[in-house]
Order: C-alpha cells, then structure tokens, then sequence
C-alpha cells in the first residue's frame, strides 16, 4: 500500500535520500550535468559527437535498463506508448522528419560534392559515411526524447526522488552563479596570461575572454542555462507551493545572462516574444502584455547597444539582409557564423526561384549539414547552431509548428492551475524560444521534469481522495 506522506508532493520535510536508489541518484546526476560542457572530455569532429561525464553516467543506467528487462526479465509493463497523449506529438513529428528525409534523399540534399577535401582516412567509403551522420541525427533525436522526456517519470517517480533533484540541481546552480561571476571578477583583476579562467571544455584550454560562462562551456550556452535555471526554479516553486525564484536570485541571473553578450541567446528572447503573442494565449487589450514584451525589447536593445560585439552583430546582420548579394562576399563578422548563414541563403535562392518544397517540407534531419559540407569544401559535422534554422531547413515550416506542438499539447493533459499552467507555458516558450536561438538540451531535459513532477501530483491527490 502506498504511504501517503511518502507521495506527498508539498514541502521538502519528507526528504530522505537514503530512500533513493544508487541508479535514480545517478540519473539525476546524469540529467543536471549534462548542459554543463565544461565536463566535455572529448570531442570527435568527424562525427559530431561529444564524450562527457554526464555521456559516462547515461551509459551506465542503460546497461541496468538492459540487464533489468533482457537479463532479468523484469516486469517492464509500462513501456511508453508511442500514441500516448504525452507522445503522440513526438510521434507525428519523428515521422514527418523522415517521410522529408526520404524527400531530402530523392532531391539530393545529402550528397557531398565531388571537390570536397576530404581527409585520407576518410576517403575509403565516403559514400556510406556521408549518410551515416544524417541517420545518427534520427538516432540523437529519439535519445533525448527517451532519456530526457521519457525516463525522468520513471526515475523520478516518487516525492522523494523529486526532492532529490530539486536539492542537488539548486546546489549546483548556485555553484554555477557563483563560479561564473568569480571567474569574471578574477578576468577583470588579473588580465592576460595572469590568470587563464576558466576554459571551455576539460578537453581544451580555450580562453572565453571577459564574458559570463561558468561551466556551461561557452557563453551562448551559459545565456541558455542561466535561463533554464530560473525555469526550474519556478518549477521548484510550484513543486513546494512557495514564491520562487526571489527577486535577488532573478536579477542575478538577468545579470549574468547580459555578461554572457551573446547575441544568439539575445535571439532565443525574441523568438520567444513571438512564440509568447502565437501561442500564449495573448490579450491584445492587456497592457500588462504589451508593458512585458516593451521591457523585454529594452533589454535587447540596451544589450545590443551596451556591448560591441553584439552592435557588430546587429550591424552584419541589417547589411546581410539589405546589402549582401553573394554569400562568399560576406567579410563582417558573420563570416564566423556562415554555417548558419549558409543556409538562410540557400533557402531564399530557393523561394526567389519560386521552389516553395523544400521551405515549407524541409529536405530531412542533418541535410543542413551536407550543404554546409559543401560550402566549406571540407568533410566535417557543420550544423547550424541556431536551431531554428536546423528545423526550418530540415523539418520545414509545417514541421516546425509540429516541433513546437510536441512541447505545448501535453501542458493541456495535466492537472495544473491556471496559475501553474500560466508560469509552465511561460517557462516552455521561454525553452522554446532559447532552443531556436541555440541547441541545447535544456528544453527536453525541462520537459521531461515538468511531467515527472505532475506525475506525482497526480498520484498524491489521487491517495488522498
């Protein structure tokens, strides 16, 4: 029989960690340090991908997933249907990618031209290799959805395991502000070579400059976990019933996130001002709205104007969309950037033809790459890093609004308060918004949370009825 105190979703008095398995512990483990990519050990350029404690950790619960359901032929009844209320999104948008992979293969997106470089010991079976990646995006795909969308309502399954996670992710967080603005003050002190800072990764010694970054490897992925952060934190608010984050800990983190000076997170905010007048049930009579979305402009703004290199930004950007003819003319500072330029430019030669397919269809997961392959002349992983781009060329426009579906439907299924359905909505278009500004796995880890939690809630009201 259940214990009602046990499953109590209110308060932390009930914490009792030695409740907790060795495995669930180390799931959380794994899910709060992976965006932390400072802890990235190494990284093999040719495929793309990266290896990290948090990867060490993951590894190792699913060896015991194997050995609990093949080896101990445990009762694993509640594998996830793919055509659940929670999933069926997912599923839609999973079988949209590769119906267009298929268009993407006919039309061929994925072939790599003949004048690309390409290294000695990658010239045997170029041809197998250049599709390899392509399917291994599919694969990456439904990693994260099942790692952190699916397995976070098996992990975390009980109050205490909730608790758990909210305790260690606060910790670390707070770890996290501090370091980062440590790390700042000790730049700004001792200048140069006197103190090297904090490097992107263990597996380089890459020097950042004067810019917030933490452990989050660089600062465009500081921008977004400062910002899933305080997603949490309210999470945890909601979770215990009390007011957070505080006011301190907000202006904090909008203080960090400024000294990031990254203009992709910059685009995350506005991307989520649109998403928020789409899809957030906006009052166009409201002045509260329109005084939010006014001081979140002033923040962009004053940001843009505040730091030069975000001001180089803007300026290349108005001269790319107004001046630029040819993309190989391209000489600001978007020449560091032009695997996402790339393809914004080969999607408006496209339209300008009068080829609407590819646009509004997408030409199927990891083609953007190929095109920028091929731009670069060299045989290496060259994926957009803004990943609205990644999921308008490769999904298209109809498989972007089915992306952000993915994330907003299931809001509606739990049994939330309109208050709590308001700061969760909030929260997920933020993600949204950061997501399309920078890919990171931020959005499925909050996700996969968010239902663990209302998971729960729900078991613990269901006791006490």
């Amino acid at each position: 029989m259940n214990n009602p105190v046990e499953n109590s979703y209110i308060g932390s008095k009930d914490f009792a960690t030695s409740k907790l398995s060795v495995v669930t512990k180390l799931y959380v483990w794994s899910v709060i340090i992976e965006p932390l990519l400072f802890f990235i050990i190494v990284i093999p350029e040719t495929l793309g991908v990266t290896a990290n404690v948090s990867k060490l950790f993951q590894f190792t619960i699913f060896i015991y997933l194997i050995i609990k359901v093949l080896l101990l032929n445990s009762n694993f009844r509640g594998v996830p249907s793919p055509f659940s209320h929670l999933n069926i999104n997912f599923t839609y948008y999973f079988i949209w990618a590769v119906i267009v992979g298929f268009y993407g293969l006919f039309i061929g997106a994925y072939n790599i031209e003949n004048d690309v470089i390409t290294p000695d010991y990658l010239h045997t079976n170029i041809g197998l290799k250049q599709y390899f990646r392509p399917i291994f995006e599919y694969i990456i795909l439904l990693y994260y959805f099942v790692y952190f969308m699916i397995l976070p309502r098996y992990f975390l399954n009980n109050s205490i395991a909730i608790n758990y996670f909210f305790k260690v992710f606060t910790i670390v967080f707070y770890v996290f502000l501090f370091v980062g603005f440590g790390d700042l003050i000790l730049n700004y002190i001792f200048p140069g070579d006197t103190y090297p800072g904090i490097p992107r990764h263990l597996s380089d010694s890459r020097y950042i400059g004067l810019r917030f970054h933490s452990f989050a490897g660089e600062p465009r992925d500081a921008f977004v976990y400062l910002m899933f952060g305080l997603c949490i934190i309210a999470l945890k608010g909601i979770w215990e019933n009390t007011k957070k984050p505080s006011k301190i800990l907000f202006l904090l983190v909008i203080i960090a996130a400024l000294l990031t000076q990254s203009f992709s997170g910059l685009l995350g905010v506005l991307f989520f001002c649109g998403l928020y007048i789409m899809f957030g049930n906006f009052k166009w009579l409201d002045i509260k709205n329109y005084l939010y979305l006014i001081i979140i402009l002033f923040f962009i703004t004053a940001s843009v104007f505040l730091f030069d290199r975000l001001l180089l930004y803007f300026n290349a950007i108005i001269k790319f969309l107004f001046f630029t003819k040819d993309i190989e003319n391209i000489n600001s500072i978007l020449s560091v950037s032009l695997n996402n330029v790339n393809p914004i430019w080969q999607r408006i030669q496209e339209v300008m033809d009068f080829n609407l397919f590819p646009t509004m269809f997408g030409t199927g997961l990891g083609s953007s790459s190929i095109t920028n392959i091929n731009l670069f002349n060299v045989h290496k992983i060259a994926n957009p890093n803004a990943n609205i781009i990644r999921t308008i060329f490769e999904s298209g426009i109809i498989g972007l609004f089915i992306f952000i579906l993915v994330f907003l439907k299931p809001l509606k299924q739990i049994d939330a308060s309109k208050r709590e359905l308001l700061i969760l909505k909030t929260a997920m278009l933020l993600m949204l918004g950061l997501f399309f500004g920078h890919r990171s796995p931020e959005l499925f880890i909050f996700f996969g949370i968010v239902l663990a939690v209302y998971k729960v809630k729900s078991q613990s009201r269901k006791i006490y009825i």
